[in-house]
């Protein structure tokens, strides 16, 4: 069987002897060209070889203590907190007939079950000019602070009591005590498609649920992909887009959402079909940590997981070229042709996607309506917003800029 690396190396001194001469002449133009159809079809063949290896390292990629935390049982669990919130589970038909496992839940059906758990909606004078919407919670109803725990929110003190922020302040002219403005706003908050990273399914991903859900007021299409949770079919980078495909599809002629109420959002992997889908509808886009594409993305991680050292890294030549033969994602091809909203996250601790990665997208994304780049105070795992503050308001206002918040 062909050593990759001795394959790579040796068409890398092929390449040193032979180009950049002239007059070569008929062997050595036949060399060149005997050695560019063996490339190719030694990374096609690669390629094949590899093809379910690569497609259980975006299933399963960074979840080694993933899969030990999640049991079956706790993922059960997470489905019927979701569930208790007014998620209503459906079933998303993809072309070839398979059917993938998704859910939908709606912002003011989770606000009301939090309000009937003990949560009392207010208004926080925070300055003079500016005011907060908030949710009181309070300290002697655990299945609501159990509940609240499990969404991942942030709560926040004010003379002694918990309260969770809805939304981002408003000056105090945009809402009084009847909450007249904010129920308006909730009629027309928009909906999140959320396509999640290499080994996460949504039930994993309850925090970010939360952060829009109850935190941004949105509502939410959540999925997973072909042959991830209980999702049928084959995984590979055409179903991922077909699977967004069909949850857009869903909002559109279900719900009757235009796009400009749509949001889609990737993180890693998930921007991948995100920004296959936006650079085809003109939907607002948030990009959460993502590759240039899955090539360099898998080159980077193994060198990273291998913790190689830079004389090394020649070692991992053949990994790009035979990622992007199973799972592209042209990221920087696509954005190009993104026309909505559209906002970018890099992540201050992101050991896997350098900071580069993301400047690089947002300066190819040039047909974008708006566009933005946010930090997250983070690693490259964890959920959104989290603890921090300061991207809470910063997307806040995106959202709010995009007409798509809730509050």
């Amino acid at each position: 069987m062909l050593n990759p690396v001795f394959v790579s190396r040796s068409y890398f001194c092929l390449d040193k002897t032979f180009s950049g001469k002239t007059g070569l002449g008929y062997l050595g133009r036949t060399i060149i060209w005997i050695k560019d159809k063996l490339k190719s079809v030694a990374i096609d063949a690669l390629a094949y070889a590899l093809f379910f290896v690569a497609a259980r390292t975006v299933i399963f990629s960074s979840t080694h203590s993933f899969k030990k935390k999640c049991s079956a049982a706790r993922v059960e669990n997470s489905r019927l907190i979701l569930q208790s919130l007014g998620g209503k589970e459906l079933s998303l038909k993809m072309p070839d007939g398979h059917q993938i496992s998704a859910m939908y839940l709606n912002s003011s059906a989770c606000l009301e079950v939090l309000i009937n758990k003990g949560a009392q909606k207010d208004n926080l004078q925070l300055t003079q000019e500016q005011v907060q919407e908030i949710l009181w919670i309070p300290q002697d109803k655990q299945d609501l602070l159990h509940l609240v725990d499990r969404l991942g929110l942030t709560l926040k003190q004010h003379n002694g009591r918990d309260y969770v922020a809805l939304g981002i302040p408003k000056n105090s002219s945009q809402i009084d005590s009847t909450h007249v403005i904010s129920e308006l706003n909730k009629a027309n908050a928009g909906t999140v498609i959320y396509a999640p990273g290499s080994g996460h399914i949504f039930e994993f991903r309850r925090k970010t649920i939360g952060t829009f859900l109850v935190g941004y007021g949105m509502n939410m299409l959540v999925f997973n992909y072909s042959q991830t949770g209980r999702s049928e079919g084959k995984i590979s980078e055409q179903a991922t887009y077909e699977n967004v495909e069909a949850a857009y599809e869903y909002l559109k002629k279900v719900k009757k959402l235009s796009n400009h109420k749509i949001l889609g959002y990737g993180h890693c992997m998930g921007a991948g079909p995100i920004l296959h889908l936006a650079s085809k509808h003109s939907i607002s886009t948030l990009v959460d940590r993502a590759p240039i594409n899955m090539g360099t993305f898998a080159q980077l991680r193994l060198i990273t997981l291998c913790k190689l050292p830079p004389f090394l890294y020649f070692l991992t030549d053949w990994v790009k070229p035979v990622m992007e033969n199973c799972f592209r994602y042209a990221n920087d091809e696509r954005i190009a042709h993104v026309k909505g909203c559209l906002a970018l996250i890099e992540a201050t601790h992101d050991a896997m996607i350098p900071a580069e990665y993301i400047q690089n997208l947002f300066d190819l994304a040039k047909s974008a309506k708006s566009k933005v780049k946010l930090t997250l105070e983070s690693d490259h795992d964890a959920d959104l917003c989290g603890n921090d503050e300061l991207l809470r308001l910063d997307l806040g206002k995106f959202l709010t800029e995009a007409q798509i918040i809730g509050y």
